[in-house]
């Protein structure tokens, strides 16, 4: 910390030696924030760095205290990089870069050595990119956004240079959109929650991630009363979820197989549950099955 009281980042070696400094200066309402990522190569750190209050840009320093890199485009005042993640040779972030309050997705090279480049979805007034998360192979980008409709969520892929998009999800009214979604560990597919038939049934769905097929229903068309709660991915290629039915609720694991139906996982409860969901390390696949 220094004199101004903001945060920054140093580095040394662990068996003890020069300590170096990855961020630049700060100013008086600098700071780095705490969700830094150590690159691949062992010597860069990517950080986000407060210029002043709300203006927050990216950089990628390194732990032998080279000068930073600005990985995002110069900020205005208030516009913030909200999020990133690193690939090996790509930083992707989500920021309102070119206009404060309209959050879009960015790809910029992992060494600086260009200009990022935005995913080209031009989003209506008052409309963000929600959340995101990179495949496995960290070949392409999965992302939640009210792209067609402000405040209706819907479920996009792009590539990671980031120059094209394609819709994951179904066509959905103004009052149905897609909650939430995950990668599947082979990075071939993506597993999301809608309700294409409107009101609070929330359904599973799956869809290749590069939007070659339609997204297709797992498990049986659930009628009106019930809903999907939670899901959460496991490593032998199935789901397992929460069914909020009328009278209880119920863990359920479904394959990601065309036309598989669903098995219980425990008995019903009486009350909503979603304990794997938000504890999803207590889980863990065995030869015998799903132990909790």
């Amino acid at each position: 910390v220094d004199g101004s009281g903001g945060a920054e980042l140093y580095a040394a070696p662990t068996r003890g030696g020069r300590v170096f400094r990855g961020n630049g200066p700060l100013s008086a309402e600098g700071a780095v924030e705490s969700d830094y990522v150590l690159g691949a190569d062992g010597r860069s750190v990517y950080f986000r760095q407060t210029i002043a209050a709300g203006t927050v840009e990216l950089f990628r320093g390194s732990v032998v205290g080279r000068s930073p890199d600005r990985l995002c485009a110069p900020h205005a005042v208030g516009s913030a990089v909200q999020e990133f993640a690193v690939a090996p040779d790509h930083v992707v972030y989500r920021a309102d870069s070119r206009a404060n309050n309209v959050v879009e997705l960015f790809v910029a090279p992992a060494d600086a050595s260009a200009d990022p480049e935005r995913v080209p979805l031009d989003l209506p007034v008052n409309a963000d990119v929600h959340a995101f998360a990179l495949s496995e192979d960290a070949s392409r980008i999965v992302f939640l956004a009210d792209g067609a409709t402000a405040f209706k969520l819907e479920l996009y892929s792009a590539p990671i240079d980031a120059q094209s998009f394609v819709r994951l999800n179904q066509d959905l009214d103004s009052s149905e959109d897609v909650s939430d979604f995950q990668v599947t560990p082979d990075s071939s597919a993506v597993v999301f929650r809608a309700n294409p038939d409107g009101g609070t049934n929330r359904e599973l769905f799956l869809a290749p991630i590069d939007g070659s097929s339609p997204a297709r229903r797992l498990g049986p068309d659930l009628p009106a009363e019930e809903r999907v709660s939670s899901l959460y991915l496991l490593r032998d290629a199935s789901v397992l979820y929460g069914l909020t039915r009328a009278a209880d609720w119920q863990a359920q694991v479904v394959s990601l197989d065309v036309g598989a139906q669903p098995v219980p996982f425990g008995p019903p409860a009486f009350a909503e549950r979603d304990t794997f969901a938000t504890s999803a390390h207590f889980l863990c696949m065995t030869d015998a099955g799903l132990l909790s």
